[in-house]
Parts: structure tokens; C-alpha cells; sequence
């Protein structure tokens, strides 16, 4: 087996339902760009393999919660579509896939 590590940057616009609520639902849509790097290959059948970064659409939903003063909770999920090319053995085998991952996030925040 092989490894390989991506870095997904996604910028998204959200639109908060009740953003002046203790309870605040929000969607969102934008865009990925995803970086593939520290690959290595799985062995000596296959010696190389690069993957091709590329920029897919992203959907997102989420809700955040007011804990009390400026904090806040937030729970979201994101789809992202993402496609990339796998060169194998410097060329000799290209695959396309639709790796397409889910999301999901769990974080605290403060709002100034």
C-alpha cells in the first residue's frame, strides 16, 4: 500500500438563518483547492505515483450555538468534490477518480 497526504483549503459563504439567536442553522456553498504532497508509493510493483492538485465546488451546513457572551459552539458537516488524476510509474498508468469526502467539524469560537 501507498500514502499520500492533502491538504483541502475550502472557502465558503454561509447564510446563518437566526444569527441573532442562541441557535443559529446556517448553509453554506463555495470552493476546495486541494494540494496532494508526501506521497510514497506502495512498493516494488509500483516505484512512483503523483496525484493532480485541482479546485472542485463544496457544500456545507451547520449550525452554531451561543454558549454565553461572545463564545459560541459549532458543529458543521461539508461535502466536497474533488477529482484527481493518479499518475503511476511516471506515466505508464493514469487513473481518474472522484474522491468526493465528507467533512465533518466540531469546533469553539468567539465572535468580536
Amino acid at each position: 500500500m501507498g500514502s499520500v497526504l492533502v491538504l483541502p483549503p475550502t472557502l465558503t459563504l454561509q447564510y446563518h438563518f437566526f444569527p441573532q439567536e442562541r441557535f443559529s442553522p446556517y448553509i453554506g456553498a463555495g470552493i476546495n483547492a486541494s494540494v496532494f504532497y508526501s506521497v510514497h508509493a506502495a512498493g516494488s510493483v509500483v516505484n512512483q505515483v503523483a496525484f493532480s492538485n485541482n479546485v472542485g465546488a463544496a457544500i456545507q451546513a451547520g449550525v452554531d450555538y451561543n454558549i454565553g457572551g461572545h463564545w459560541f459552539a459549532n458543529l458543521d458537516v461539508k461535502q466536497i468534490f474533488l477529482n484527481t488524476t493518479a499518475s503511476i510509474n511516471h506515466g505508464v498508468i493514469k487513473a481518474s477518480t472522484a474522491l468526493n469526502p465528507l467533512v465533518v467539524g466540531v469546533g469553539i469560537g468567539y465572535r468580536f
